[in-house]
């Protein structure tokens, strides 16, 4: 049989980088976790379509991601923790989106939102803090329009993203310039105008979460199980996930992540 060699060393390349992440969190005590696939509720992710799955009359999803049952980990004592596996979503297929991707979702307790961008999650992506570009979700409206992530070609982070598209992150009030508002203590990394990275500060009040998830703003489902593990006094903690597929993309300088 003949060998691809291209894709041989596409996939030697693959296996490196997520190796190098994994060794990267484990040196860092952060403990590697495997949650279930299939799931009662297919929460965690605004705008995601699931996919759902019927056993013996049993209808369940496979997750869009693992968040929900790492934060029951962290509410049973586990400070840094992470996974590195499937997700799947109901979507069209295009150079960015694929219905089964591999996702890397971490959470991390008692450090700042900042500190988790800049010690962990820069690094992991393999960006240097001061060539970062940094920019407001309104400042980045105000430069490029609606549309912005097309032009942050250069590694750019934009924070401060309105609350009412985050629906699992904490809100912070800011006061800029004598103007007063409230946004979400939630960022994302674009590399060459690609989302790769998501980071919020989790929403660990349960009545703030249960007032949410009812409210019919956000896209998610009301999930009660994530509100009962909030219930147990969750601790301050901030969480990222990046997207494993796109960010090897990225690096192998691919043009798709079905190439990966």
């Amino acid at each position: 049989m003949e060998l691809d060699q291209e894709k041989i060393k596409v996939l030697r390349e693959r296996g490196r980088i997520i190796s190098d992440i994994r060794k990267f969190l484990k040196k860092r005590d952060f403990v590697e976790v495997s949650t279930p696939t299939l799931v009662k509720v297919a929460s965690g992710s605004e705008n995601a379509q699931p996919i759902e799955v019927n056993i013996d009359a049993d209808n369940k999803y496979l997750r869009t991601c693992p968040e929900v049952e790492l934060k029951r980990l962290v509410g049973m004592g586990l400070n840094k923790v992470f996974e590195i596996g499937k997700s799947f979503r109901r979507e069209k297929e295009d150079k960015t989106h694929l219905t089964e991707f591999t996702l890397m979702e971490l959470y991390y307790v008692d450090v700042s939102l900042e500190y988790l961008i800049d010690v962990i999650v820069l690094p992991l992506l393999r960006i240097d803090n001061k060539e970062t570009r940094r920019l407001t979700y309104y400042e980045a409206i105000n430069l490029f329009g609606k549309d912005f992530e097309k032009n942050l070609t250069e590694p750019t982070l934009i924070y401060d993203f309105p609350i009412e598209y985050s629906a699992y992150a904490k809100k912070k009030i800011v006061n800029k310039n004598g103007w007063i508002y409230k946004v979400s203590e939630r960022a994302e990394v674009y590399i060459d105008g690609i989302e790769v990275a998501n980071i919020y500060t989790v929403v660990n009040d349960f009545e703030e979460q249960d007032k949410r998830l009812k409210s019919g703003v956000y896209p998610v489902p009301y999930d009660e199980e994530l509100i009962n593990i909030l219930k147990k006094d969750f601790p301050h903690t901030v969480g990222a996930s990046i997207g494993i597929d796109r960010l090897i993309m990225l690096l192998l300088k691919k043009k798709s992540i079905s190439d990966v």
